[in-house]
């Protein structure tokens, strides 16, 4: 759901994708271990794009309020936050 949601918001450059994407990434962190894992690819896909000249504001605006929201939403869960 976090990817769905992360390519959603790329897509359309919009705010509120980026903030439900990162509501599903606080879920995973709160339920899954692998959360380093959507937190590793996701920056890798806007190094990745910025390589092959693809870079645009909408993933600019996407990347930057989903890692924001985030990682303030992660530390909420206490074994993260320590």
């Amino acid at each position: 759901m976090t990817f769905n949601l992360w390519i959603k918001a790329v897509h359309k450059g919009s705010i509120v994708y980026s903030i439900f994407c990162a509501i599903s990434y606080f879920y995973m962190v709160s339920s899954w271990g692998g959360y380093s894992f959507i937190i590793n690819i996701i920056p890798l896909f806007s190094v990745l794009t910025i390589f092959i000249n693809k870079y645009s504001v909408k993933i600019y605006i996407s990347y930057s309020v989903f890692y924001v929201t985030g990682t303030l939403f992660s530390f909420l869960v206490p074994f993260v936050g320590f």
